[in-house]
């Protein structure tokens, strides 16, 4: 679903009806740099481990990484788990680096009047301005983008509405650049992807690595405590993360890797989520998920059957892996060779599929 609809006044769900065409108060003043006090402002990018970063900062394409506090992240896994079963979403307010990396410095959840469904989430548009005015006033915090949950969906990207809705909204005035985030979790925990947009390539995303600086942001106890009877606090009361793909933990990616499939288009998202209902009617009784294994590349895990189906970079054109949970390959026969022609690609998974896992159900 297209978590700007909102705030660009589009929908991506046909039968979603477009909400009267509004701008925030604050809009025209966005793109104002924070006027911070010099001895109170410090960057977030100091404490960014730069030592670690693949490339070399580029203004001009979506940022590899994304800054957030401690405190940001955790918010945004507790208003995660308030809805286990349905979407949920909130905005991101920060402001981008000189080299375009967004910061997130405060996060906010649902209104009152947010519409939850399975597979669609819309904020409550009054919160939204009412929030947004108020932060960006009197603490100058701009709003930087928008996250919302796949909750138990297995979807951890983007899907084709999103990127349609992001790709729309990245370039208008006061967004060169957006950042979205997309949620999961189980029962009792969540994880959280970040992804760069830029008006220079709307469609082509990046999957960005979180740098988490270890500690609360400097805006999240003086607005909780100035907002009080405005902001929503989360229901849940603690935080519980799953694995999140940080600067700390991502594996040094070879410059001959490239871009995977996945992140290419729309089209590929679609397919993937293609990909995992088939691998669903396989194993009924088994747990699918997709994953992001350390080095980017993705892959659908069968929870209970030790197996795994792992996208290497190459795909389409390298075939499947099929490796056990700790990521050891499985041989197979001839038969399991991987051919692609000129059938769609979900066509070629099913047979790949029926001759690899067959033997696994």
């Amino acid at each position: 679903m297209g978590i700007l609809d909102n705030l660009f006044g589009i929908s991506s769900d046909p039968d979603y009806e477009r909400p009267r065409r509004r701008e925030p108060d604050y809009e025209t003043s966005r793109r104002r740099e924070p006027d911070y006090e010099a001895s109170r402002r410090r960057e977030p990018a100091d404490y960014a481990p730069r030592r670690q970063e693949r490339t070399a900062p580029n203004q001009d394409l979506p940022s590899e990484t994304a800054i957030i506090y401690r405190s940001e992240l955790d918010q945004l896994s507790r208003f995660i788990l308030d809805y286990p079963n349905i979407e949920t979403g909130g905005q991101l307010f920060g402001y981008w680096t000189g080299t375009g990396t967004p910061v997130v410095c405060y996060v906010i959840g649902p209104g009152y009047n947010a519409q939850h469904y399975d597979t669609k989430f819309v904020q409550d548009w009054d919160y939204l301005q009412r929030v947004g005015r108020e932060l960006h006033d009197r603490y100058r915090l701009q709003h930087i983008g928008e996250w919302h949950s796949h909750h138990q969906l297995g979807l951890a990207h983007p899907s084709g509405g999103d990127v349609n809705t992001m790709s729309y909204g990245v370039g208008k005035p006061g967004f060169p650049r957006l950042l979205l985030c997309i949620g999961n979790c189980t029962r009792t925990t969540s994880t959280v992807n970040a992804f760069n947009f830029h008006e220079n390539t709307p469609r082509r995303y990046v999957q960005a690595a979180w740098d988490v600086v270890e500690m609360e942001s400097p805006f999240r106890s003086i607005v909780d405590t100035e907002l009080q009877r405005l902001i929503l606090p989360p229901m849940t009361r603690q935080a519980s993360h799953g694995q999140i793909r940080s600067t700390r933990n991502i594996v040094q990616e070879s410059a001959t890797v490239g871009t995977h499939w996945l992140t290419e288009s729309a089209e590929n998202v679609e397919t993937m989520k293609a990909f995992v209902g088939m691998v669903q009617s396989v194993f009924p009784s088994h747990t699918i998920k997709t994953e992001v294994l350390k080095t980017g590349e993705p892959q659908i895990a069968i929870k209970g059957a030790d197996a795994c189906i792992k996208l290497p970079y190459g795909f389409p054109a390298k075939g499947p892996i099929l490796t056990d949970e700790k990521g050891r390959e499985l041989t197979g026969d001839s038969r399991d060779e991987w051919e692609i022609g000129e059938e769609p690609l979900t066509t070629t998974f099913g047979r790949w599929l029926s001759a690899r896992l067959g033997l696994y159900r």
